[in-house]
């Protein structure tokens, strides 16, 4: 692996881990119970982000370097136990601008460890997808909030 490519992998998965979606792994938003399907589907998303994550910090330790560990906001903590409907639109606005990121991030990686960070970026795009639905499913009237 270039140098090159070992310090963009390491800033992706700075960003990545430290992303609202992943402090959502910790920071239980609020569901009404007609929601609690989204829930569920929220933290499966999670828990795939994470296991993405993992797989980039064994890249990393693969090539003998450290791999950061998450560093979240301290605005973060103020997003506990709030509404789903809230909470959604900015999932999906960080998580868009996190796959841009990784998007430019990743057309500079060499060729072999661009590979390896392929199937990390597919899922992304598709956890963007599935992101996007859910905000939009539990949007407005359609949820009951805590905050309006």
């Amino acid at each position: 692996m270039q140098a090159n490519s070992l310090s963009l992998l390491t800033a992706i998965l700075a960003r990545e881990s430290s992303s609202l979606l992943s402090y959502l792994h910790g920071a239980w938003p609020w569901t009404s119970s007609r929601e609690r399907d989204c829930a569920r589907q929220l933290q499966a998303l999670v828990e795939q982000e994470l296991e993405g994550q993992r797989s980039l910090a064994a890249l990393i330790r693969k090539r003998r370097a450290i791999p950061p560990s998450a560093r979240f906001p301290m605005n973060f903590t103020t997003l506990h136990f709030l509404a789903v409907d809230h909470l959604l639109p900015k999932v999906v606005a960080e998580q868009r601008a996190l796959l841009a990121l990784l998007e430019q991030d990743a057309a500079h990686l060499d060729e072999a460890t661009r590979a390896e960070v392929e199937p990390f970026l597919a899922m992304k795009r598709q956890h963007v997808e599935q992101l996007a639905s859910l905000a939009e499913a539990h949007s407005g009237s359609r949820s009951l909030s805590t905050l309006k």
